[in-house]
């Protein structure tokens, strides 16, 4: 089992994660659980607002330009967050940014250095000795509420946006497709929300007639108010992924301190 010695190590591969390993131009590692990038947004159809943010940094504004060039912005603000994920590639490969995919956090233990990690992939254990680590993912409980998000084929019906405290209703950037968001308690596992979830559906919403399931977010989507929005390194407290990203890269130039 070799050590590996990093400034600074990120958990999770965030919109914010990644920012702020361009920021920190080769000084960071990210350890990444699954293998997806940009989970916190595009796998929970977190789709956001404020869009037209002035972004900190060059390379947020960039990134925000370059969205909108190839048109995963629209004009109307619904964008296409499957999209995402090919251009915090393009970040990760341009800015030699040392990530690992499908590698699994299993121990953290303060050290008079720093802190020493313990993580585990196809490649077998490792440890990574860290000056600093910034866990990108873990909300704790700072959020008010959160939901799990369905994408939902319409079969050409009219999608009436639906704003209640059970649950959200909206379209999206094709017409054929609608979102819900279906709010769940704190305390709730994915596995119970999911469950909860598939459950209300096979009710029979009557605002939902006609409506089929395409997928369920994987991750859930949270809702943060306060002091806890934008809440330095928590990724998916951010209004939207390119506010995430350009945090993350001012946070990576040590423009912020915790």
């Amino acid at each position: 089992m070799s050590d590996i010695y990093v400034d600074d190590l990120v958990i999770g591969a965030t919109f914010w994660g990644i920012g702020y390993a361009v920021g920190s131009k080769g000084k960071t590692l990210i350890i990444e659980k699954s293998i997806r990038l940009g989970h916190e947004f595009i796998d929970c159809f977190k789709f956001g607002d404020s869009w037209d943010c002035q972004c900190q940094t060059e390379e947020g504004e960039r990134f925000k330009e370059d969205l909108k060039t190839r048109n995963i912005i629209s004009p109307t603000h619904r964008p296409l967050l499957q999209a995402c994920c090919p251009m915090l590639s393009d970040a990760v490969g341009s800015n030699q940014v040392n990530l690992l995919l499908g590698t699994k956090l299993l121990s953290l233990e303060k050290t008079a250095e720093g802190y020493l990690v313990e993580a585990y992939n196809a490649s077998g254990v490792m440890r990574i000795c860290a000056k600093k680590v910034l866990d990108t993912v873990e909300a704790g409980g700072n959020f008010y509420r959160k939901s799990l998000n369905v994408m939902l084929n319409t079969n050409k019906r009219k999608v009436e946006s639906i704003k209640c405290s059970e649950f959200e209703l909206y379209e999206a950037e094709r017409p054929d497709i609608a979102y819900l968001r279906f709010y769940v308690e704190k305390r709730d596992s994915l596995m119970t929300a999911r469950q909860k979830t598939v459950e209300w559906l096979y009710g029979g919403p009557k605002e939902l007639e006609g409506f089929t399931v395409i997928s369920v977010g994987s991750v859930f989507d949270y809702e943060y108010s306060g002091i806890h929005q934008n809440s330095f390194g928590i990724s998916g407290s951010f209004t939207n992924p390119v506010k995430a990203f350009d945090k993350g890269v001012f946070a990576g130039r040590a423009g912020e301190s915790k």
